[in-house]
């Protein structure tokens, strides 16, 4: 068990992070992420509440402007999703890469699949997400017409400022430059399909196993719209999650972004050789024939990667012992003062 820990311990620090990482909760079966669903065609269930501040309190909006605000905040949900694909598939086309992710393709929404359940052109009530059960909706969005801060991973749930003026303008972000609604919610979705910024490893929810470490921008870190940086992100993130594999997936695929010499294959990043990045665009022009360049360093990888998912496992379920005694040992001392 020591052994598996410093290795870990290792690997974190011998692959530093870029601008995406996963989600430390994202785990291969996909549980509680939306990307496996889209993959496999299902819909995707969204209630949405547009939000204003009345005496400092948070509630839902019902002024004169209500179907404007709400088709407004639906349209740009659907836009963020459709993004992140459109993002992806343009990067694969523009790097004349189709043969080779035709697997990732054949199941790439052309459209996201949104179903909007509270919102319709004849609606003339809203029924707010809090009346849906926890069945009935995948996502849940919240649209507020007030500055929040709000940029935190939250399993179901998507926040972003809502700007009635239609500039979309958000005050100063991070970075003190104007930020849009859509490159919030850009965030936002991204943390509900399994990517976070790297910045979420410091707050300990994030991976650091699944990425690597330069200075390429990324809409979830500080960039205002989708780079190369995130196009490969979900396609890692794809690799990970999809049941049936990308074909790349086995020997490895060469980043989206130019000057990365990083290979990635199941999820799992490889630093790589100038030399080992030549020998691979080689191989995957000629659709993998032969033995594959890289695979002493992809199997490697993947080992580190399960040690890591094997401790992370290991310190969950301790996680959870501790609770369950917590929770006998309070019940015993109740039991024990009402005697």
């Amino acid at each position: 068990m020591k052994k598996i820990l410093l290795t870990v311990f290792l690997l974190g620090n011998a692959l530093a992070l870029n601008a995406w990482v996963f989600l430390d909760s994202a785990d291969p079966a996909g549980a509680g992420w939306l990307l496996p669903k889209m993959l496999s065609g299902k819909q995707v269930r969204v209630c949405v509440d547009v939000m204003q501040r009345v005496d400092g309190k948070s509630e839902l909006y019902h002024g004169d402007q209500q179907a404007a605000y709400y088709a407004m905040s639906a349209q740009i949900v659907y836009n963020a999703y459709q993004n992140w694909f459109d993002n992806l598939r343009d990067q694969i086309r523009h790097s004349n890469r189709k043969k080779e992710f035709k697997d990732l393709l054949a199941v790439l929404p052309k459209r996201a699949p949104i179903q909007f359940i509270n919102i319709s052109p004849s609606a003339k009530v809203y029924k707010s997400c809090r009346d849906y059960a926890q069945g009935e909706v995948d996502l849940r969005v919240r649209a507020t017409l007030y500055p929040t801060q709000t940029d935190q991973p939250e399993k179901g749930f998507v926040t972003f400022r809502l700007m009635p003026d239609n500039t979309g303008l958000m005050g100063k972000a991070a970075a003190d430059a104007p930020a849009s609604s859509l490159t919030a919610a850009l965030r936002q979705t991204g943390y509900t399909l399994g990517l976070a910024s790297a910045t979420a490893v410091k707050d300990g929810l994030g991976s650091p196993v699944f990425a690597v470490k330069d200075e390429q921008p990324s809409v979830m870190d500080k960039a205002p719209a989708l780079t190369c940086d995130d196009a490969e992100g979900l396609a890692n993130l794809a690799d990970f999650f999809m049941a049936k594999p990308n074909s790349p997936r086995t020997h490895g695929w060469l980043s989206f972004c130019p000057q990365r010499d990083v290979a990635y294959a199941g999820g799992v990043p490889v630093k790589i050789t100038p030399q080992e990045k030549q020998a691979l665009q080689a191989y995957a022009t000629q659709e993998a024939q032969g033995p594959a360049p890289l695979a002493g360093k992809v199997s490697a990888a993947r080992e580190k990667a399960v040690q890591y998912l094997r401790v992370k496992q290991a310190r969950q379920g301790k996680l959870q012992q501790q609770l369950q005694h917590r929770a006998a040992e309070a019940f015993k001392k109740t039991k024990e003062a009402q005697r």
